[in-house]
């Protein structure tokens, strides 16, 4: 028989009613009251944070006897080169001992690592890749994604990324015209991120137009392939962001035509962020590579839900692969009529019915029009953006509270969401297609039955 040290008293957390369950049971239990399902014991994010102090602790030790052992082989130096000093030995040949300057005041045309051969003139050589890198790099912050793409090896990239990839239908080889342009566009827009763009316009570009001493910090180039740092400093002079960026030749040349600049394009680029509080992802001790693994990895993340949906700031979206020209103006015509205050009711649902038919070429339209709204105060704006988050929700199946409730009357779905809830709810709007946009399937939409009229 229990007693009341091998049991314990739980309660639903809506309508309060009493369960007495074993003490050791964890797991989700469904109030047989009010039929909602709660969770009793430690959750899923507990258990994950306590493994994650536990890894914490663990590499703290390890970097504690690592910096242990290198003391004491400074020490050792120290000793070694003291007793070296005092013998009278000063080594010889002195030409290594010289340090090679941090940086150039201007471009550097040549590199003290090549491996370019007799056959080509290797000053005309190396000074391709940076020319590019500028290139490439003021393209970014300018957003010419027009240039980004001629400039960018696809090929190279994916022929990387690919095997990393563990489905078949992520996989750019094998994919069809319109999967591998979504997914090229999808690598373009985390090179075109607006925070990193904005912090490349304002700092990198000037900085290396001026050709200040840190921008350029290690190169290497042979006839095939070239790797360039870049450094840019905040106004303090603080390290801010530094970019790898890996360069090779473009598809079809050979290391002769290595003496073309239009030869040569950008394979990959990372980037590493040097200061936590501008940080837009956290990462601050290693190299991330932008592209379509990050994306995966950030689509993940936000699926597990432990810190709500995702957020990106409202911005004008392109239409998607595959959409064309007169396509996008039926859409974009339908979009107006639907929030036009003075469309008919049957024009209206008319309108409403063939966003809804035209699926996942009408999202981008649909998210445009909440990008210059005032979610705040305005009710003309509110009312127009309520009517596209509403055919957004029955296309995609997702929801994020712009209007929550089954609204019976205009004010009411004003009144439903506060200005901050309906703000955030776009950006998760934005949040969600950013990192769904390529990968996204429609789920089963659970409609909820309305509370009978009193």
């Amino acid at each position: 028989m229990s007693t009341s040290s091998t049991t314990r008293l739980v309660s639903c957390p809506k309508c309060m009613a009493e369960y007495r369950l074993r003490a050791d049971f964890q797991g989700n239990v469904k109030c047989k009251k009010c039929q909602r399902a709660f969770h009793v014991g430690h959750t899923s994010s507990q258990r994950q944070g306590q493994r994650s102090r536990d890894r914490h602790e663990h590499k703290t030790a390890i970097k504690l006897i690592v910096a242990c052992s290198i003391g004491l082989l400074l020490v050792a130096g120290i000793i070694a080169a003291t007793a070296s000093t005092e013998s009278g030995s000063t080594g010889g040949d002195t030409s290594n001992t010289r340090r090679r300057p941090r940086g150039r005041t201007e471009l550097p045309t040549n590199y003290p690592k090549t491996d370019l051969g007799t056959s080509v003139d290797p000053a005309e050589v190396s000074r391709h890749p940076p020319v590019v890198t500028r290139q490439f790099i003021a393209a970014m912050a300018n957003g010419d994604r027009q240039t980004v793409k001629e400039l960018f090896l696809f090929d190279s990239y994916f022929k990387t990324a690919d095997l990393r990839f563990k489905k078949g239908e992520e996989q750019y080889k094998d994919g069809s015209e319109g999967r591998q342009a979504e997914l090229r566009d999808l690598v373009v827009n985390e090179l075109l991120d607006p925070f990193l763009v904005e912090v490349l316009k304002k700092h990198m570009v000037p900085q290396m137009e001026a050709g200040e001493e840190w921008v350029w910090t290690s190169q290497e180039v042979d006839r095939q392939s070239a790797g360039m740092r870049v450094l840019c400093k905040d106004e303090e002079r603080k390290d801010l962001l530094m970019l790898d960026i890996e360069l090779g030749l473009k598809t079809g040349m050979t290391m002769t035509d290595a003496v073309k600049q239009d030869a040569w394009g950008v394979k990959k680029v990372s980037l590493k962020w040097m200061q936590e509080t501008i940080a837009a992802t956290g990462d601050q001790k290693r190299f991330r590579g932008l592209g379509v693994e990050t994306q995966k990895k950030r689509e993940a993340v936000a699926r597990k839900g432990s810190k709500g949906p995702a957020e990106a700031a409202p911005s004008v979206q392109e239409a998607g692969a595959g959409t064309s020209g007169a396509q996008g103006a039926v859409i974009e015509g339908n979009v107006r009529a639907l929030i036009d205050e003075g469309t008919s009711g049957p024009d209206y649902f008319k309108a409403q019915d063939a966003l809804k038919q035209s699926q996942k070429m009408a999202i981008p339209f649909l998210l445009n029009e909440l990008v210059e709204r005032d979610h705040g105060e305005n009710e003309t704006d509110i009312m127009a953006a309520h009517k596209c988050i509403m055919v957004l929700r029955e296309i995609t199946g997702e929801s994020f509270g712009y209007a929550p409730g089954q609204a019976k009357m205009r004010m009411q779905s004003m009144a439903a969401a506060t200005p901050e809830e309906r703000k955030k709810a776009v950006r998760r709007w934005f949040g969600w297609w950013k990192y769904n946009r390529t990968s996204w399937k429609r789920k089963k939409v659970t409609v909820e039955p309305e509370e009978e009229d009193k």
